[in-house]
């Protein structure tokens, strides 16, 4: 009974198998290390048995066994490497944010960068919505970057307009005033 204990304990059994004999302690009589071992494989049975899943094959590295909560079944895969799951709407929020912003401080381009910097906000409340219901997939700065560049961008676009708005205003009193003097040579503002 023993042996069989020792045997079982030093397989690997399970896919999180113990030595049931760790758990006996430093019993020094064999029926209380006997029963000790007895109820703790009873208890590592009833208690400690892990979920059903892939996990490492003992018997093949670098491949993957599926435990059926029970026992081993035959069904074996090779080990996938884990993808880290990524977050575009941030690098979108960051790449518009960033040509909207190049655009945006060019003359006659803002009418485009104003476009890109709705857009860089849009992807950046998106990208932090994401982050915050699955963190693991990160870049929550450049989703934050992304939405302060858009918010940079519309700035630059406003001073844009409002620049020429006042070009175009300022503009139109030249013109009449050019316009005056076509018609009054002779007054004294034309001077």
């Amino acid at each position: 009974m023993q042996r069989e204990a020792e045997t079982a304990a030093d397989s690997s059994d399970t896919p999180c198998s113990a030595s049931v004999f760790e758990l006996a302690g430093d019993a020094k009589h064999p029926r209380v290390r006997r029963r000790l071992v007895d109820s703790a494989s009873t208890d590592l049975e009833k208690s400690a048995a892990p979920a059903p899943g892939w996990y490492a094959d003992p018997e093949h590295p670098g491949s993957e066994r599926y435990w059926d909560a029970n026992a081993w079944t035959d069904q074996r895969r090779s080990a996938q490497a884990s993808i880290a799951p990524s977050n575009g709407f941030a690098v979108t929020a960051l790449v518009c944010g960033i040509v909207g912003m190049v655009l945006g401080v060019l003359p006659f381009t803002f009418f485009v960068a104003w476009i890109l910097g709705i857009i860089a906000i849009v992807f950046g409340v998106l990208a932090r919505k994401r982050f915050d219901s699955e963190p693991a997939i990160g870049r929550k700065g450049m989703a934050t970057a992304g939405m302060i560049l858009g918010i940079l961008t519309i700035v630059a676009c406003a001073i844009w307009v409002i620049l020429f708005i006042a070009v175009i205003d300022g503009s139109s009193v030249v013109w009449d005033d050019l316009q005056y003097c076509l018609d009054h040579p002779d007054a004294s503002r034309c001077n």
